[in-house]
């Protein structure tokens, strides 16, 4: 509702990593293996990224993401 915050979202680097992976159809646990971390951890970043971008799923978080410039739309192209 603030709109002093429009424009201004960031994403830590793990929130970026942990994108970049959903963004590839990763699983939370795939992310984890890859990541070296327990699941809960990436379900926290994913919460924490959700909130950030105001949605509530892993497809409208990677289009927000994407349409935000916070990570890279060719990473899904190979």
């Amino acid at each position: 509702m603030d709109s002093s915050k429009q424009g201004t979202v960031a994403l830590t680097l793990r929130e970026e990593q942990v994108m970049l992976l959903v963004q590839e159809g990763k699983t939370n646990k795939q992310i984890a293996r890859i990541l070296s971390v327990a699941e809960r951890t990436v379900r926290f970043h994913l919460r924490n990224v959700f909130r950030k971008l105001e949605v509530a799923n892993r497809a409208h978080a990677v289009s927000k993401a994407i349409h935000l410039g916070l990570i890279d739309n060719a990473s899904a192209n190979g």
